[in-house]
């Protein structure tokens, strides 16, 4: 809400300016001469954002952000599950934070350690694949992520093949916490390799280790 703020404010006072309605500072001049050059500016950078990404990649990224802000504050608001609701995780200003506070919520109402929690996919499919299962009801142990891409494979059903596609767009994924010391809730399936998932596309956030065969 802050950085919303912030942003409208000195776009506000920038129309102003240009309009001469209001004085510009040193200040509205870094942050006009940023713009005109296509540069997102520092100050408006609050969480990790590709490198290359332009002023106008910014702002309509930065858009999509607040609507899925706002539809999160609408359900919550409204007495909803949010474990219901689709995350685009890589947008939400703190995914680290989220996270955390998933495995946190499963831990406590299930009694569990946080040290023996790992989280587990349902089923993991590429976007549009119609053979692909429902999403699973919700459970204060998962929650549902979208727009999640894989990169240098292609996925059906969790287990992994080669592809010549350099990204694949995955279909939304429930994700759940799983205590990895109860065999009724993990199985011993077959041989998997661990799959690291990123923020963005730059690969310089981790967000946690996935388990695919």
């Amino acid at each position: 809400a802050k950085l919303y703020s912030k942003v409208k404010e000195e776009l506000q006072g920038l129309s102003e300016g240009c309009k001469g309605t209001a004085k510009q500072t040193n200040y509205t001049r870094s942050l006009l001469s940023n713009l005109t050059k296509g540069l997102p500016p520092k100050e408006w950078k609050g969480y990790s954002v590709p490198s290359w990404v332009t002023a106008n990649q910014w702002v309509a990224d930065f858009g999509q952000r607040v609507i899925q802000l706002a539809e999160i504050a609408k359900a919550i608001a409204a007495g909803g599950n949010l474990q219901k609701q689709q995350i685009w995780v890589g947008g939400l200003l703190n995914a680290e934070a989220y996270i955390t506070a998933t495995r946190q919520s499963a831990a406590q109402a299930n009694g569990w350690s946080l040290e023996n929690l790992v989280l587990r996919a349902r089923h993991v499919s590429r976007r549009n694949d119609t053979s692909a299962p429902e999403l699973p009801a919700p459970s204060a142990a998962a929650f549902v992520a979208r727009g999640l891409f894989i990169e240098g494979a292609s996925v059906k059903g969790n287990v992994l093949s080669l592809s010549n596609e350099l990204s694949v767009p995955v279909a939304p994924v429930c994700f759940e916490w799983v205590n990895k010391d109860d065999p009724s809730l993990v199985s011993a399936g077959p041989t998997t390799i661990s799959v690291p998932v990123y923020l963005n596309e730059t690969r310089s956030a981790l967000l946690f280790d996935l388990a695919l065969a």
